[in-house]
């Protein structure tokens, strides 16, 4: 049993222990190079699938190790803000702060000087959306009666509306819970997930407000802009392709997160491989700021970033282009090969038979390639890259005006 035991999973048939495909190894060194802190081993579907996250690991050490030598550069701490159980003596329905004199304001109730905050819940975001979806009380359902309303396009377009809640908190309560992050906004991470979803790691920027535990917060004592990337890169295909053999329930806990590949933050003090004239961090931060400030209540979170305009439109054209320029660079970043690329996108099989459904091909794999070969070609040429969207990402032409 030379370099460990040889495994295999999802096995269904005794065919399928004579595919050398199906089969691998994993050796104390490889576990300890995929889970450090728990030595836990993941569950691969194939030999490739084994040997692609082992060169991912090889390259990019996990977001927090607890050692010796403990290794922590984000100064990372995963957190959960409010308990949706033992905390509901604290949330507050939008029919009794109404019958209390309050008055809604976006998604804040005010009265007076006071605050009560909104109680985000992971239903209500998604990528790059922190106003995703409504929170209802369902007329039929039995169980789970708090159900997402999804917001539709034209309510994207209006920088005003907001994701209304079924919960808020005092103003009070939250700035209890957040006694090191002094910004204007969070980083969440929705906590219930799965290998069969069609995401399985979501991370959003949502406005400072009340958070709860199945969306816990990401709190970083790296730069704020900083922290935006990092927000990015968990929201990355390269880094979710990983993500899927390490979650065995439907939770994301906080091991697991811990010990996912994720760039280290001096990674985006070079320049960009595919645009020696600009600075990584800038680069992304671009596409990220686009993406993210859609709202006027994330006003904070862009002037982290250095923007002081208004928020951007809500450009359902522009926003599948800047997130394939997102993934393509992640994919760089983390040093995975074209043909594993192209690999990697098909192993996500929900977002495939989505864009089949609405564009008859899937569209995001086709995206992401095209960015991933011209930012190769620019790379190779030691030239920028030129993306294709007009105006470029961030430009004030694609802001309400």
């Amino acid at each position: 049993m030379v370099g460990g035991p040889e495994l295999a999973f999802f096995c269904h048939q005794v065919a399928d222990l004579a595919d050398p495909q199906r089969r691998f190894t994993l050796s104390a060194a490889d576990l300890a190079l995929l889970n450090p802190n728990t030595r836990t081993a993941p569950v691969f579907r194939s030999r490739r699938d084994a040997e692609l996250t082992k060169a991912v690991y090889r390259r990019v050490p996990v977001l927090v190790s607890k050692g010796p030598p403990q290794r922590n550069p984000w100064g990372v701490r995963l957190s959960t803000m409010f308990h949706m159980t033992n905390d509901s003596h604290l949330f507050r329905t939008r029919a009794e702060l109404e019958s209390e004199g309050w008055a809604l304001e976006g998604n804040t109730f005010v009265r007076g000087a006071e605050a009560m905050l909104p109680l985000y819940e992971a239903k209500m975001v998604n990528f790059f959306d922190h106003r995703a979806a409504d929170v209802v009380i369902s007329a039929t359902a039995v169980v789970r009666q708090r159900q997402p309303r999804y917001l539709s396009a034209l309510e994207h377009a209006d920088p005003a509306r907001l994701s209304i809640p079924h919960g808020w908190v005092t103003e009070e309560e939250v700035a209890a819970r957040l006694p090191v992050w002094k910004h204007q906004w969070l980083l969440g991470i929705c906590d219930i997930t799965s290998t069969t979803n069609e995401r399985t790691v979501v991370p959003v920027v949502i406005p400072r407000a009340a958070a709860g535990n199945n969306l816990p917060l990401v709190v970083s004592t790296a730069p704020p802009a900083r922290v935006a990337l990092l927000g990015a890169s968990l929201g990355s295909f390269a880094l979710d392709f990983v993500a899927r053999f390490k979650v065995g329930g439907t939770h994301l806990n906080f091991f697991i997160a811990e010990q996912l590949p994720v760039l280290p933050p001096e990674t985006y003090d070079q320049a960009a491989p595919w645009d020696p004239e600009r600075r990584l961090d800038a680069w992304l931060a671009e596409r990220v700021l686009e993406l993210t400030y859609t709202a006027w209540d994330l006003r904070g979170f862009a002037c982290d970033l250095g923007w002081k305009g208004p928020p951007f439109r809500w450009d359902q054209a522009r926003r599948p282009l800047l997130r394939a320029e997102l993934d393509a660079a992640f994919f760089h970043l983390y040093g995975i090969e074209r043909d594993d690329v192209e690999y990697v996108m098909g192993t996500f099989p929900i977002v495939a038979r989505k864009d089949q459904a609405a564009w008859g091909e899937y569209r995001i794999r086709r995206l992401v390639l095209e960015a991933y070969d011209a930012m190769a070609k620019a790379a190779q040429a030691g030239v920028a890259y030129h993306s294709p969207l007009d105006p470029p990402p961030s430009d004030p032409a694609c802001t309400h005006r």
